[in-house]
């Protein structure tokens, strides 16, 4: 509003719309390399997407874990650094798909040893178990309705509708019930009942022998049945032998280290920790680790900054300066009892 005079004599108003001009492509530019980036990232995190379903699927496994015993919470934190271990310290590689085979294979087995070492004994193979059964599910590699009848088993059962035990003494009547409903529930599994009544000899052989989980079904049935239709049939006619069965299935399908857990290594549990996160000792009565710890850390070169404290009555005050010295000193600092004062438990 204040130009005199034609607009086109007005130079520095030409000069400021050719300057805005200029500005306004160099942000359409950037506005385009902006969007081909964007696709880039995009394309670059969809194709990391198995990664993100199995550590996703392998978190919730770990959740489930509080169902079998309320001790078992793991924080969302500590998976967290866990999988970031993961990504430094599985084997790299130029190519995508083998990247993603040795991160997903290198996770898989860390957390099995990580969380095993928070396991009681009798419960790490059922882990594995629900490990292996999550990840054949995800890749639709195991029958929903069989593994279910797996854990379940045939419940209430109308028992006019079955045929006749054909061989009561060697077959109980609940072994006998499940098996029968096996043959009304389980399509893959139809005619098995028929065939307990045509071949009985055939069955009691394989029932009797040492180790059913390996030895040869009777007839067609030994290449009919899959991995997991021949442990129906043990969970029902050799429930001695389903541990073993398990085991099996699980070595076969996600591989033998996930049977054996690891013994409790000092070392290993040094490597897979963090300065940020205390290691906590969950120990029977009568064990004291001061002296393991003690070797370890004058193996390491620091022996003399090893301290250890019991917690009690009026020890609160010590422990807190221990702890703010060993932070900014480097120190191990082992604190025992620690029940005693819950608020270090928080």
């Amino acid at each position: 509003s204040s130009a005199k005079g034609s607009l086109l004599d007005d130079a520095s108003l030409v000069d400021t719309l050719q300057n805005s001009k200029v500005t306004a492509e160099e942000v359409g530019e950037q506005l385009r390399v902006s969007e081909t980036t964007k696709e880039q990232i995009d394309k670059a995190r969809e194709s990391y997407r198995p990664c993100a379903v199995r550590s996703s699927l392998l978190y919730f496994v770990i959740s489930d874990l509080t169902m079998i015993d309320p001790m078992y919470q793991f924080s969302l934190d500590f998976y967290f650094e866990l999988y970031n271990q993961s990504i430094d310290k599985s084997p790299k590689s130029e190519d995508l798909e083998e990247r993603m085979k040795n991160l997903n294979n290198f996770h898989t087995a860390s957390v099995y040893r990580n969380i095993c070492r928070s396991l009681f004994e009798k419960h790490k193979l059922l882990f594995s178990l629900q490990m292996c059964v999550k990840i054949l599910q995800r890749a639709a590699k195991i029958n929903n309705d069989e593994y279910q009848y797996f854990l379940r088993g045939a419940g209430l059962v109308d028992k006019s509708s079955q045929p006749p035990n054909p061989a009561p003494e060697w077959i109980n009547n609940v072994a006998w019930e499940n098996i029968a409903e096996m043959d009304n529930r389980l399509p893959n599994l139809r005619n098995i009942a028929a065939s307990f009544e045509q071949n009985s000899s055939e069955w009691k052989k394989w029932y009797q022998a040492p180790e059913p989980e390996t030895a040869p079904l009777p007839g067609e049935w030994e290449n009919k049945c899959n991995e997991l239709q021949r442990l129906n049939l043990i969970r029902f006619l050799r429930p001695d032998r389903v541990v073993f069965g398990v085991s099996t299935f699980v070595a076969n399908n996600l591989g033998p280290r996930f049977i054996e857990p690891p013994a409790f290594d000092l070392d290993a549990v040094y490597q897979d920790s963090s300065s940020t996160a205390p290691l906590i000792f969950v120990l029977s009565p009568g064990v004291d680790p001061v002296v393991m710890l003690k070797t370890k850390a004058e193996l390491r070169g620091n022996g003399d900054k090893f301290f250890s404290l019991s917690l009690g009555q009026g020890q609160g005050p010590i422990a807190e300066r221990m702890l703010e010295e060993g932070m900014r000193d480097g120190h191990w600092v082992f604190l025992a009892n620690c029940h005693l004062c819950i608020s270090y438990m928080g």
